[in-house]
């Protein structure tokens, strides 16, 4: 069940991303979509960017970030970011490039039956 996501992160992403993109409810908020592909969800008081592995050190290095874990498991390439380090256009921007830089290359979301 999604919690409430943060309606400033959600309206400045809404304004930033492409027009293809498409959202979807998960990991407990509304996540940005292309081509089936996740980029960016929106939850409570931060949101959570799929980004290339590769990056994803210096990705750590920026303030406010944490790298994803559930239920003990650390998963590359989803990178946390705090509400409190995104105040502009240009930080919320950082993420949404490296989002969009891996997403032709990211596989796509599983399918239900």
């Amino acid at each position: 069940m999604p919690r409430n996501p943060s309606s400033y992160l959600f309206s400045q992403l809404e304004l930033l991303l492409p027009e293809q993109a498409t959202i979807k409810t998960m990991f407990s908020g509304v996540t940005f979509m292309l081509d089936d592909k996740m980029l960016i969800c929106v939850r409570e008081h931060d949101l959570m960017a799929k980004i290339d592995p590769e990056m994803q050190a210096q990705a750590l290095q920026r303030s406010g970030t944490k790298l994803m874990t559930m239920k003990g498991r650390e998963y590359n390439g989803y990178i946390i970011v705090s509400e409190e380090v995104l105040k502009t256009p240009e930080a919320f921007q950082y993420w949404i490039d490296l989002a969009l830089d891996f997403n032709p290359r990211a596989k796509s979301s599983r399918k239900k039956k």
